[in-house]
């Protein structure tokens, strides 16, 4: 039995596409162990799976016991407790696992822990699954040992991504902002947060006197939306403020966000995405801008100039993400593959 073991809504979205696989064969025995924010992902779309919130080490003795599985899979967010407990027992009982690396950001302090004299040091599983040559290239350079990185893609950016022989459908000219808990991660050691990116965004958009109804902010499924229903307020009362399952991405022309992850998958559905920064200093935390696929913006009159400018585009615009397309192809066969492979090495 194979069991999958993932916190954050972005390693539910990675297993998705395989687990739908997997769902309509049948002939794969596997169980997912997941936190709240997951299990509403999973609970939307018909996928069985075991919540388990604040987790003990005895929960987890306790669901090995009864599962006895021959591989785990886990995701990798860094401070998580239901990912740590199970891959300290899973390694004391010799139970196969890997993790996966969902986005190209975050390498090396997915595998930071702290010991009892609250030292830092790194855990790894046995293999760690990777998205590009990319990212293995700044894995390697982050420290982690190359031995043990398997590159298979990203099967649900693949899942997302849309084909430009079918036509890029802009049915609305409104703009998504995309937050994410930077502060809970980083504070404003990389010179922005969360709240400044979105303030200073209103206040471009008071600047430019533009539309107030043609913007959205999609909240982070771990943030607070009423602390942002307050910070908006203080501009108008017609941007609103939606959670995931509220938001169709085919619905906007331009999405505004930082480094999050929805930014990859709007840029993959031939939607406009910038990445705003500002104040950045230190490195770009963006796949997307630090490879050249999308414009970053530092400065408030950076962002004032791009959307003052801005027309949109059209499907000839689908050319520059050719490389990234390509990569992306096959992630599922290969997230499959590895797996199963792995399965068979480990016995069972």
């Amino acid at each position: 039995m194979i069991l999958f073991v993932v916190d954050q809504i972005a390693g539910a979205e990675y297993i998705y596409p395989l687990l739908c696989r997997w769902r309509e064969r049948g002939f794969v025995d596997w169980r997912v162990v997941c936190s709240a924010v997951s299990a509403r992902f999973f609970e939307k779309r018909s996928i069985d799976y075991l919540e388990l919130s604040n987790p003990e080490t005895s929960d987890v003795e306790r669901l090995l016991d009864e599962y006895h599985p021959s591989n785990a899979v886990l995701s990798s967010s860094g401070a998580s407790l239901l990912e740590e407990y199970f891959l300290n027992e899973l390694r004391k009982r010799g139970v196969p696992s890997c993790q996966f690396i969902d986005n190209w950001v975050n390498y090396a302090v997915r595998y930071e822990k702290k010991n009892s004299e609250g030292e830092i040091h790194r855990v790894y599983p046995d293999r760690i699954l990777t998205l590009d040559d990319k990212a293995k290239e700044e894995m390697i350079s982050a420290n982690i040992p190359s031995d043990i990185i398997e590159i298979v893609g990203q099967p649900y950016f693949e899942h997302c991504m849309c084909s430009p022989e079918n036509g890029v459908v802009k049915v609305f000219d409104s703009t998504l902002l995309v937050t994410q808990p930077i502060s809970r991660h980083y504070g404003r050691s990389l010179g922005y947060d969360e709240k400044l990116f979105v303030s200073a965004c209103l206040e471009t958009w008071k600047r430019l006197n533009n539309d107030w109804s043609k913007m959205n902010v999609l909240v982070h499924p771990s943030e607070d939306i009423e602390s942002y229903a307050e910070l908006v307020s203080d501009y108008t009362d017609e941007v609103k403020l939606l959670r995931m399952s509220e938001c169709n991405l085919r619905r906007y022309s331009l999405v505004i966000g930082m480094f999050s992850s929805m930014m990859i998958q709007s840029v993959l559905a031939g939607i406009d995405t910038v990445s705003f920064q500002p104040g950045a200093c230190g490195d770009d935390m963006s796949f997307l801008s630090r490879y050249g696929y999308i414009n970053r913006i530092v400065t408030q009159d950076g962002l004032y100039d791009y959307l003052s400018n801005y027309v949109g585009s059209d499907a000839a615009d689908f050319d520059k993400y050719d490389e990234l397309r390509s990569s992306l192809k096959g992630s599922c066969d290969r997230f499959e593959n590895a797996i199963m492979s792995h399965f068979q090495h480990g016995g069972g």
